[in-house]
């Protein structure tokens, strides 16, 4: 009995050690999972001035290790005394689990009320926020083959936008995406999933934007399908792409159709689209010349390009609509009231040219002045088939069919 008690005082001595480094462990556990976030906070502080930010701002970094989540609050990054990036809060829930399958899994994201701006410049830099990506040093050709290991996967089960507004500025062009509420579904970057979606509302510079993407898959290449609609997008937004090309370019334009679209790792396109397409123009012109009216589709259109062949095929009704047409410098001008052509329509675009198209096409109202000359059409119809065939040192043009023409007049002025 005696023996027994003399080793109670022993063991509670060794038990006491074990307990203390336990305690050391948990504050030290504890500490580091304080002081992460605080250390974390520096660091992309520090990061996003070294990298071309004025000044930045983080307020709150939250960091859970047993989760995965990560949470930003209070973000302001300013650049040239202009704001490049703002957002009141951010939340990224990682799957940490699939890390040691090769996997980049996001289970949730939410951004709330961000605004970012993105500029690529003159000299083709990409500056997003405040950081500049650096120029990719050498490309490799169009479907070679480049030799890596198994290849990481990244996914996104649910990714929501709430209040985020882009800016995009690059030469001759400025857009604004504002994005009232988007959802990203089951994104991924395997090859053999293909399940992703996207549904986006918003606006495109104040333009009304919808966008349902039903197949989002970005592997070696890119599978797209969905619906897109957007009103009266104004056209100035663009007029500095075209400014060597067509000036004045004013008005606005809209589309709403179901869409497919792929693009291969070998620069394969394919691109379809069923739907409206409008275009109601207030001034277009370049030197010399300058229009004015409005122009609709509404149909199918289809393309694709291999190997440096082009094919696009359109199988619809376009209509323009107080048409008018005047080049001062020749004193030539006209106008239409209504042009309507229904039908097919198949070109190709290779070594040789071939066009193809069976309409039906009718004008109302048709006006034409050339110097002291002018024609006026009060009605004219055609149906028929008209055909093109050139290349290879030969040039073939076919029409078959009826034109009808009613109440055409025709006078000359100044003849003495």
């Amino acid at each position: 009995m005696g023996k027994r008690e003399n080793n109670r005082p022993v063991a509670k001595r060794r038990k006491k050690p074990i307990i203390l480094l336990l305690l050391i462990v948990l504050g030290l556990a504890v500490a580091a999972m304080a002081l992460v976030p605080l250390a974390a906070r520096y660091a992309l502080t520090k990061w996003l001035i070294d990298n071309g930010a004025d000044s930045a701002v983080v307020e709150k970094v939250t960091i859970n290790p047993f989760t995965g989540e990560v949470s930003l609050q209070g973000v302001d990054v300013t650049r040239n005394g202009k704001v490049v990036l703002a957002e009141s809060t951010a939340t990224l829930d990682l799957g940490l689990r699939q890390l040691f399958s090769r996997e980049v899994m996001i289970e949730r994201s939410a951004l709330s009320n961000l605004v970012i701006d993105i500029e690529r410049s003159a000299d083709n830099v990409l500056r997003i926020g405040s950081y500049s990506l650096p120029a990719s040093s050498t490309v490799p050709p169009v479907g070679e083959a480049v030799a890596t290991s198994a290849p990481w996967i990244f996914r996104a089960r649910q990714v929501h936008l709430d209040n985020v507004v882009v800016h995009y500025a690059q030469p001759g062009l400025a857009l604004d995406l504002r994005i009232n509420q988007a959802t990203l579904e089951r994104f991924s970057t395997d090859p053999a999933d293909t399940s992703g979606e996207l549904r986006l509302d918003g606006s495109l510079n104040d333009a009304p934007l919808s966008l349902r993407l039903s197949k989002l898959a970005v592997t070696a290449g890119i599978n797209l399908s969905g619906r897109v609609e957007i009103s009266e997008f104004p056209l100035d937004s663009i007029a500095g792409l075209l400014a060597g090309e067509i000036q004045p370019f004013t008005g606005t334009a809209g589309l709403a159709g179901d869409f497919d679209f792929s693009l291969t790792q070998s620069a394969e396109l394919a691109a379809a689209y069923d739907g409206s397409l409008s275009l109601a123009a207030d001034r277009i012109g370049a030197a010399g010349w300058q229009g004015s009216g409005g122009l609709s589709w509404q149909g199918v259109l289809s393309g694709s390009s291999k190997a440096g062949n082009l094919a696009v095929n359109a199988d619809g009704v376009l209509t323009a609509d107080d048409a008018a047409f005047a080049a001062g410098t020749t004193r030539i001008s006209g106008g239409v009231e209504l042009l309507q052509i229904s039908g097919k329509t198949a070109l190709s675009l290779g070594e040789t040219i071939a066009l193809e198209t069976t309409a039906d096409m009718a004008i109302d109202n048709l006006t034409a002045v050339l110097a002291e000359h002018s024609l006026a059409q009060k009605n004219a119809s055609w149906k028929g088939q008209l055909t093109l065939d050139a290349g290879q040192g030969h040039t073939a043009v076919g029409a078959a069919g009826t034109l009808a023409l009613d109440d055409l007049t025709a006078e000359t002025t100044g003849l003495v």
